[in-house]
């Protein structure tokens, strides 16, 4: 059967998988940097993800987010004037805990993903002070794996918040980074699409 025959006759790719598919050579193609969000459930470090391929979309999603390990983003950087680099970007994007992987390797290990990650970003609820304090614990796990740190951002999360409940003051989490040597600390609502583009900005500029 000649190579041409052999193509027609190929089954046709269900829409999931043929996504999947596009998305794998485009990644094979371009530039592309692995990340991870880490946090807490609920601190909504998820959600965060979900937003950086759906910043168009103003408010809340109209569904329930799926919370997945792993999302990848593709981003064209001439529509980013703030960052300093121009191209086509990737970002492999883990979300941290799950602490394991597809094929059950703990990402905090001397073999684990976060030896290949370009950034961390630690994420918090600022309305929640566990979620807060959690930091602490995913930091030391971070530090006792690597043997060098990546740069990494810390981000409060669920800024709308802010408004109508107890939260942790900016002023507190700003100390927070500088004494741990985050390169930033930065506020967003990612539920709502406040201040997120800056979030995004700061961690391409950390990568590229």
């Amino acid at each position: 059967m000649s190579w041409l025959c052999f193509r027609c006759s190929r089954k046709p790719l269900s829409p999931p998988v043929l996504e999947y598919e596009v998305h794998y050579r485009l990644g094979q193609m371009m530039n592309k940097k692995l990340i991870a969000f880490v946090g807490s459930k609920g601190s909504g470090r998820n959600t965060l993800a979900w937003r950086f391929k759906n910043l168009e979309q103003e408010g809340p999603s109209n569904e329930q987010i799926s919370s997945l390990f792993k999302r990848h983003v593709f981003i064209d950087l001439t529509t980013r004037p703030s960052v300093h680099s121009r191209g086509q970007l990737m970002l492999d994007i883990r979300i941290v805990p799950p602490e394991l992987n597809a094929e059950g390797c703990p990402f905090f290990s001397r073999s684990g993903e976060i030896q290949n990650c370009a950034a961390l970003v630690f994420c918090f609820d600022i309305a929640d002070t566990k979620s807060s304090d959690d930091f602490y614990v995913w930091m030391n796990k971070a530090r006792h794996s690597l043997d060098r740190m990546p740069p990494f951002l810390i981000v409060g999360n669920k800024v709308d918040q802010r408004s109508f409940r107890i939260t942790i003051s900016y002023n507190w989490a700003k100390g927070l980074a500088e004494l741990f040597g985050a390169r930033e600390y930065l506020e967003c609502s990612a539920k709502y699409n406040d201040r997120v583009d800056r979030v995004l900005d700061t961690i391409l500029n950390m990568v590229l």
